[in-house]
């Protein structure tokens, strides 16, 4: 266990402002997330089966690192199923 006054968190991160905030008696206001503005879109079967078949074309040790695919390859994928699907792209 920590000595007493030792902070438990790392200064400045969230747990830490929130922890800080409770014992201080500071009102904690949260931002919304700049996203939330954003439409989503609503996955059907085809739009699941051809991501499930262009993960499939590129499933092989060209494209895959020790624990899945490269960053490079991610960003082609992405690309590529934007390209397919012109309507899902923002």
């Amino acid at each position: 266990m920590p000595p007493k006054g030792s902070p438990l968190y790392p200064k400045g991160s969230p747990k830490y402002n929130l922890s800080r905030a409770k014992t201080t008696g500071m009102k904690v206001v949260k931002k919304p997330s700049p996203k939330a503005d954003k439409r989503r879109v609503s996955w059907n079967f085809g739009l699941e089966k051809a991501l499930v078949e262009l993960l499939h074309e590129h499933n092989n040790s060209y494209h895959r690192s020790q624990n899945g695919w490269s960053s490079e390859t991610w960003n082609m994928m992405v690309q590529i199923f934007n390209s397919r699907h012109k309507c899902l792209a923002s």
